[in-house]
């Protein structure tokens, strides 16, 4: 089951790509208030201080507009 599940997931998003639809990427990157949405604020040891922490849903672009904006927690000292 987990194995079509992921083909499948593959599959459709090589055909999004060939139109334009990409995912973010977004974890461990600087915040980005244009293409995310942060909705709380953690502390973590190792990662610098107004970056992304945790995704909580996926952001996506189409041909370089944010189609929706990510969800994201942002990290603070």
């Amino acid at each position: 089951m987990h194995e079509g599940v992921t083909l499948t997931s593959n599959q459709l998003f090589a055909i999004f790509g060939k139109h334009g639809l990409k995912k973010m990427e977004c974890l461990g990157l600087p915040f980005d208030p244009n293409s995310q949405t942060a909705l709380f604020e953690m502390a973590h040891p190792t990662q610098e201080s107004g970056s992304v922490g945790v995704v909580t849903k996926e952001g996506y672009f189409i041909h370089d507009r944010v189609l929706r904006a990510a969800e994201v927690g942002v990290v603070r000292k």
